[in-house]
């Protein structure tokens, strides 16, 4: 029972939909409404400025901790109410309970997740997220890139629990086929770059 309450209570922590709340109670806006319609950070950032931009990838972050903290309250010392946590908040995230089952890319919970189980990995891997960005002005190709290499490396040269290191690969898959639609952009060249007109 407590592994499923760990389930419950992190799919409904993860689909809490921290962009479109912000911007209904802070700025009177439905975010859904405007760029690319996605509940993210990024077209937070795009819609509503940069300081939205970063209480929407704030929260979506925190959702990711406070998941993997609550598993360890509810279930101590088990790596599976751990594994199951990240899953899920990742999971609820991209497809909400609350928006009908739809939602955004995961990217900053991934991103919460990852820090609740190793911190100075994942300040790591945030460093190659905002060097790709910086370089290439492409969200989504720093997001994949990065959440694809994370998940690899810790599945091959860390020594996580096994079961921590499936939950990661399943949540970057989960993340990365979210962002079909930019992967397809990106191989037509027509990804919109940061600073151009119209969200990823």
């Amino acid at each position: 029972m407590r592994l499923v309450g760990i389930i419950v209570i992190s799919f409904l922590l993860g689909g809490l939909p921290t962009g479109l709340l912000l911007g209904k109670v802070l700025a009177h806006k439905d975010i859904r409404q405007s760029g690319s319609g996605n509940i993210g950070a990024t077209n937070a950032l795009r819609t509503l400025g940069i300081g939205f931009g970063i209480l929407t990838f704030a929260g979506d972050l925190l959702k990711g901790i406070l998941a993997v903290f609550l598993a360890r309250v509810i279930a101590p010392a088990d790596p599976l109410g751990v594994a199951l946590a990240m899953f899920f908040a990742v999971f609820g995230h991209c497809y909400s309970p609350f928006l009908g089952f739809s939602g955004g890319k995961g990217v900053a919970t991934v991103c919460g997740v990852m820090m609740a189980v190793d911190p100075p990995l994942t300040l790591c891997w945030l460093g190659v997220f905002f060097i790709i960005v910086a370089v290439t002005r492409l969200v989504s190709l720093g997001s994949i890139t990065t959440i694809f290499c994370a998940a690899l490396y810790t599945l091959f040269f860390t020594t996580h629990p096994f079961v921590i290191k499936v939950a990661l690969l399943l949540c970057a898959s989960v993340s990365i086929f979210r962002h079909h639609e930019n992967i397809r952009r990106l191989l037509n060249g027509s990804e919109k770059r940061l600073g151009a007109d119209h969200a990823s």
